[in-house]
């Protein structure tokens, strides 16, 4: 009976743990609204939050890694630029958007949004996938175009040297059927 539940728990833990993430992730974009609402600056609480989140986990950090310590400085100037590049570029402007968008809207569709930016994202995948495919196919016609129209003027340069090797509807089938049309 306990082997059974063990079983069952192991099966139901990860989706009870994501519904707890997700009830969690709802609580705090209400909280977040709540203080906007109050008056907070959208950019003034993301940094509020990253430096909460900052001194959370940097003793852990130290705590995980006690271990492995080498005898090197722990924070470089080239560790520290991409430190900073990397959390500008990524976290601040997207939670700056995010914020943003949640004083400008409820907490729910701030919650709804975040569940669906993976299939805006596989849409747009398949949608920036197609124009590349377009591209390139243009880029092989445009160069095959050009191939056949140098192999053309080659032709018209061989018959205007007295080489005539081609007939008039393969040097231009164009105009030799609008002749055929005008005469009729």
């Amino acid at each position: 009976m306990v082997a059974v539940a063990k079983e069952k728990m192991g099966e139901v833990g990860p989706f009870m743990a994501m519904v707890t993430m997700e009830g969690c992730t709802i609580a705090l974009t209400i909280l977040a609204k709540t203080a906007l609402t109050g008056g907070l600056s959208p950019f003034v609480f993301v940094v509020y939050t990253n430096a909460v989140g900052s001194f959370l986990l940097l003793p852990f950090s130290f705590l995980y890694h006690r271990n492995q310590r080498i005898e090197q400085s722990l924070f470089s100037f080239p560790l520290l630029v991409r430190i900073f590049f990397l959390g500008l570029t990524g976290i601040a402007i997207s939670q700056n958007l995010a914020f943003v968008g949640l004083s400008y809207s409820s907490p729910i569709v701030v919650c709804a949004m975040g569940l669906l930016f993976p299939s805006l994202s596989f849409l747009l995948s398949i949608f920036l996938s197609v124009i590349g495919t377009f591209i390139t196919g243009m880029g092989y016609y445009t160069v095959m175009w050009g191939q056949i129209r140098e192999e053309e003027l080659g032709k018209v340069g061989d018959v205007e040297k007295g080489n005539d090797t081609t007939s008039d509807q393969i040097k231009a089938p164009l105009l030799h059927k609008e002749e055929e049309e005008a005469q009729v």
